[in-house]
């Protein structure tokens, strides 16, 4: 009734006399399209649909329902049956939300933002009144009892509106209080997590719940509010948010995890840095030199304050496994520089992963580092030369940079070859390190087991270990001050700088590369 009011020509809430409008309305001959946008597991709405349209109609599916579709019905009429996303063109398009790259107004007229730019017009124009939607306004300052009045209301109204101040500046705080599930220990380093993807989830909260005697987390930020909240309440976080930076004047954090897309890594460590945080970052450090420099800089002029620079941690978790810590002890007394081979066998990811655009820098900068990483940790020596050569291939979708192999020779002459592909097949595990050195022979198989030949004990896990628990626990003593933190950075900022050669070999094809001095 109440959309009979604002001019729909027929109505009916009883599918049977629906389809009879639907006929009264068309003189008797069905509906050139009709269009699906309900919500159900159930196929009636399909079916009642096919009901209504005129043969050789058109019904399309925008909602999510049910798709059993009954042959007969279709092919009596012979239907044109489409699935339409929700906005138009563009949608769920990474490159056309994310990245802004729009399509051809002459080949795409009607895209996303064009059909909403379209509604917008006709509201400003008048010819869409909204003005009966509105049954309540309330101040932004009562969005949850907004929220509530929307779900309980009774009558449930159609539209609340939120009121801003107006007429005088004011800020709008970005954080939302949380209920705390559970206390941490007192003396524990605050935390706030910035970035609250399935990795996050997956893996550093479980971890950082382990540690709770260590890190007390205080804030959850991420740049989808819902995701932050529901993660705070998950880990027992005292508040959620999605601007970063107000964790930055929060005397409460004393230590942030940057666990966001890879752009955004360095300038939140410069960030964070400049306030006096002690920073864990996940890899990569920086996605350009520019960036590493940069970050440098700033770290070499927090030095020389008085108050010194904090902990800068990168996620190259490969080095805390117990597996490669056991085989650094064993080859530490070598005489004789080390022989590495490492395979990675990556997976694919298709070429709009954004792993590969200006987001995630690449492959090589984004995973291969951790290997890199590994080999300085095991040899104790920094990189100083390089040679890396990826495929060439006339398919778009078998990149250079996720198959390559790369040869690092080290200080004391040690030599590394790394082999990284997402070509191979997904029964294979996906790492293996082989190292040889002084008759004696050493293999990791996908950080679950360890074999070693030469008079060497072999052991296994029953999970994967490859570190992700022991970083989080290197990061609190290298906080407390038990480990180098100069030394952790010279690491992190020699092993970037080795990726970047990496990449640039890789995807040039110019090879060679070496460290003077």
């Amino acid at each position: 009734e109440h959309a009979t009011s604002f001019g729909l020509d027929a109505g009916a809430a009883d599918s049977q006399k629906a389809v009879e409008a639907a006929y009264r309305f068309s003189g008797g001959c069905g509906l050139d399209a009709v269009i699906i946008t309900a919500a159900t597991k159930s196929d009636e709405p399909l079916h009642q649909a096919m009901q209504m349209a005129r043969r050789k109609g058109r019904v399309v599916v925008v909602g999510d329902v049910g798709l059993g579709v009954r042959r007969e019905a279709m092919y009596a009429k012979e239907l044109d049956l489409l699935i339409s996303t929700s906005y138009g063109p563009g949608r769920y398009d990474q490159a056309y939300e994310e990245n802004g790259v729009d399509y051809p107004y002459a080949y795409v007229r009607w895209t996303e933002n064009r059909n909403m730019q379209a509604y917008l017009e006709l509201i400003a124009a008048r010819k869409i009144n909204l003005g009966p939607l509105v049954t309540r306004r309330m101040h932004v300052s009562e969005a949850t009892d907004a929220y509530r009045v929307l779900r309980e209301g009774k009558p449930r109204p159609y539209t609340v509106i939120l009121e801003y101040p107006s007429g005088s500046e004011s800020s709008i705080a970005c954080s939302l209080p949380v209920t705390r599930v559970s206390l941490t220990k007192s003396g524990a380093i605050g935390l706030a997590i910035i970035g609250a993807g399935s990795f996050t989830r997956g893996m550093h909260l479980p971890n950082l719940k382990r540690l709770s005697d260590k890190f007390r987390l205080e804030t959850v930020v991420s740049r989808r509010g819902p995701a932050a909240l529901a993660t705070a309440r998950q880990v027992g976080a005292l508040k959620a948010g999605t601007e970063y930076a107000e964790v930055l004047t929060d005397p409460a954090v004393d230590a942030v995890l940057v666990a966001t897309r890879h752009h955004l890594h360095a300038q939140m460590v410069q960030d964070a840095l400049r306030a006096g945080k002690h920073v864990f970052v996940e890899k990569p450090l920086a996605i350009t030199e520019e960036e590493l420099e940069s970050l440098n800089q700033v770290i070499g002029t927090l030095h020389g304050t008085s108050s010194g620079c904090p902990v800068v941690f990168v996620g190259f978790n490969r080095r805390y496994s117990p597996y490669a810590v056991q085989l650094r002890d064993l080859v530490a007394q070598r005489s004789a520089p080390l022989l590495l081979s490492y395979r990675v066998n990556a997976g694919y990811l298709p070429p709009d992963h954004w792993t590969h655009g200006p987001q995630g820098g690449g492959r090589i900068l984004g995973e291969a580092c951790h290997i890199l990483d590994l080999f300085r940790f095991l040899v104790g020596e920094p990189a100083v030369e390089l040679c890396a050569v990826g495929i060439r291939s006339r398919r778009p979708d078998v990149a250079p940079t996720d198959n390559f192999t790369a040869t690092v020779r080290y200080g004391d002459g040690s030599v590394g070859v790394l082999l990284y592909t997402a070509q191979g097949g997904k029964e294979l595990p996906k790492e293996q390190l082989d190292v040889h050195v002084d008759g004696r022979s050493f293999i990791i198989d996908d950080y679950k087991s360890f074999v070693g030949y030469g008079a060497i004990k072999n052991f296994r896990t029953r999970t994967q270990e490859k570190g992700h628990y022991e970083e989080l626990a290197a990061f609190w003593q290298a906080i407390r001050g038990d480990i180098d933190r100069d030394a952790l950075w010279r690491d992190a900022y020699e092993v970037t700088q080795t990726a970047f050669e990496m990449d640039r070999q890789v995807r040039t094809g110019i090879t060679g590369w070496s460290i003077r001095g």
